[in-house]
C-alpha cells in the first residue's frame, strides 16, 4: 500500500472528500485524485506536512511505503493521544469501507447528474407551458 493509499484511508476516516481536501491543498480535485490514485509521481514534503495538517496527524505519518495504517494515533479515530496498533482485519475493514463509500461517491454522481436533466427537462417543460399561457391571453 502506498501514500495516496493511506492519505485516501486517512482522509475518509476524518470525513472528507476529495473536493474539501483540493480546496484545503489549493489544487483541483483531479490533482487531488492523483495523489490519492498514486499518479502523481511523488508528494513532496511540504505537500505531506499540509496534507497531516488538514488531517490532524503528525506528518511523520505519512510514509511512501504507506506503513502509516499499521500504527498510527488513534486521535484520528476517537480523538485520544493514545497509539493504537491495527491489525489485518482492521485493514481488510478500512478497505471495504473505501470500497463502499467509493461506490457511493460514484452513485452520488450519477444521481447529481439525473437531477441536472431533470432540472433542465423541467425548466424547457415550464417554458412551453408558459408559452401556452401567453398564447391564451392574447
Amino acid at each position: 500500500m502506498g501514500i495516496g493509499n493511506v492519505i485516501k484511508r486517512l482522509r475518509l476516516i476524518r470525513g472528507y472528500n476529495q473536493k474539501y481536501m483540493a480546496s484545503q491543498l489549493g489544487i483541483s480535485e483531479r490533482q487531488y485524485n492523483n495523489i490519492e490514485n498514486e499518479i502523481t509521481v511523488k508528494v513532496t514534503e511540504a505537500r505531506k506536512k499540509r496534507i497531516a495538517e488538514i488531517l490532524e496527524i503528525d506528518s511523520d505519518l505519512l510514509r511512501e511505503d504507506g506503513s502509516v495504517m499499521l500504527n498510527f494515533q488513534s486521535n484520528v479515530i476517537s480523538g485520544s493521544k493514545e497509539s493504537a496498533s491495527l491489525g489485518e482485519t482492521e485493514l481488510q475493514s478500512l478497505d471495504l469501507l473505501v470500497k463502499r463509500i467509493d461506490f457511493m461517491e460514484k452513485q452520488s454522481e450519477q444521481d447529481r447528474g439525473m437531477i441536472k436533466e431533470l432540472m433542465q427537462q423541467l425548466k424547457m417543460s415550464r417554458a412551453i407551458i408558459d408559452k401556452f399561457i401567453n398564447l391564451d391571453e392574447q
